[in-house]
């Protein structure tokens, strides 16, 4: 029986991933408020590649240079980590988002209108989706030092985005 060994470059791999995810979303959301327009985007594309990150690890078979939660814990637990958000934007954020195109043979029409909503229009449902994720492997870790582990990088991820967002909240305040 496997059990959950999380290492020193994983963590802080796994806890960055977590936190850039969490700080451009807050920056979207601060974007958006403030009707930034145009610059908003670098805020979403961060926020999107470090969301990809954390699905490849989540969702995806390793490749050679991968890591997974596959080789950590047992299938019971990782077999019930699925997204459907993450099967619908796959292939549209590589394409729009990463510029990675599948395999010439295997194409298929992609587009950036995904449900009716843009692609753009998602970073607050993959931030969720991805919480998500991560709570899940939070319950589903017995072994207490990976579990206090997991918690407390959600818990100073969250904080550290919500601090980044009052931040540059207060300096817009006193650039007007």
């Amino acid at each position: 029986m496997m059990g959950t060994v999380l290492l020193g470059d994983l963590k802080t791999d796994l806890f960055h991933e977590l936190r850039m995810l969490l700080g451009a979303a807050e920056m979207c959301s601060l974007s958006e408020q403030i009707k930034l327009d145009q610059p908003i985007n670098y805020f979403k594309d961060a926020a999107f590649v470090h969301a990809r990150a954390l699905y490849y690890f989540f969702l995806e078979n390793p490749k050679d240079d991968d890591f997974s939660i596959r080789q950590l814990e047992q299938e019971s637990l990782y077999s019930l980590f699925t997204s459907k958000l993450w099967k619908d934007l796959r292939f549209p954020l590589n394409k729009f988002v990463f510029h990675i195109t599948e395999s010439r043979a295997a194409q298929q029409p992609v587009s950036n209108i995904i449900n009716g909503r843009h692609l753009n229009t998602y970073t607050p449902d993959i931030k969720c989706d991805v919480l998500r994720l991560w709570r899940k492997w939070m319950e589903g870790t017995k072994s207490k030092e990976p579990r206090s582990w997991l918690e407390n990088s959600l818990n100073l991820a969250w904080q550290q985005a919500q601090d980044d967002y009052c931040i540059s909240l207060q300096k817009i305040k006193e650039w007007k």
